[in-house]
C-alpha cells in the first residue's frame, strides 16, 4: 500500500441513484490541497441502504450482515481504523479495510461499498490513493439540479423487503 502522504481524506457526501440505471452511487467528497474532488463509485442496492442507515444513525429491525461485521470486530477487541479504496481494475474499484488490535495490523481486502459501510460504523476514516483520484475522478453533472432530494426521498423510503426484486 502506498504511504499515508499518497492517500486523500474522503467523507461520504451521499448516495444517489444514477438517472440512466437507477444503480445506488456513493459519492465521496474530499480536498487534496485546494482541489475539490469528488469520487463517485457505484454500488449495489444493499450496500447503499446500509451506508445510508449507518450515515443516519439508524438500525435495521435485525443485524445486517455489516453491523453483523462490525460486532464481532469489536467483541474481538479490534476496531475499523480506515478503508482506502487503492486500484481499480477496468471499472471495479478494490478497496483495503484496516483494523488494528493492540498494535496488530490486519488489512483485509475488500469491495469498497463493505469497507465503505465498515468506516461509517466504526467512525473510522475514508481515504483513496493520487493515483486513483487522478484516475476515477469524474464530474457528477450529469445529475440534474433538484435531482437530489427526489433521489433522497427515495432511498429514505426503502424497506429492507424492497429489495427482494434485485436479484444477486
Amino acid at each position: 500500500m502506498n504511504a499515508a502522504t499518497d492517500l486523500v481524506a474522503l467523507d461520504v457526501d451521499r448516495i444517489v441513484l444514477d438517472p440512466n440505471t437507477e444503480a445506488p452511487i456513493v459519492v465521496l467528497r474530499g480536498k487534496d490541497g485546494e482541489t475539490e474532488i469528488a469520487l463517485p463509485i457505484w454500488i449495489g442496492p444493499f450496500e447503499a441502504f446500509s451506508i445510508a442507515l449507518a450515515l443516519e444513525g439508524k438500525a435495521a429491525p435485525r443485524p445486517m450482515t455489516h453491523d453483523l461485521f462490525h460486532t464481532v470486530v469489536e467483541r474481538l477487541g479490534a476496531r475499523v481504523d480506515r478503508a482506502v479504496i487503492r486500484s481499480i481494475e477496468g471499472e471495479t474499484f478494490h478497496a483495503t479495510l484496516i483494523l488494528l488490535r493492540g498494535e496488530e495490523r490486519f488489512e483485509i481486502d475488500a469491495r469498497p461499498s463493505d469497507a465503505i459501510a465498515l468506516a461509517v460504523r466504526g467512525k473510522a476514516g475514508i481515504f483513496a490513493t493520487r493515483e486513483i483520484l487522478a484516475a476515477s475522478v469524474r464530474s457528477l453533472d450529469f445529475l440534474e439540479k433538484g435531482q437530489e432530494e427526489r433521489q433522497r426521498a427515495t432511498l429514505e423510503s426503502l424497506d429492507p423487503k424492497d429489495f427482494s426484486k434485485y436479484k444477486m
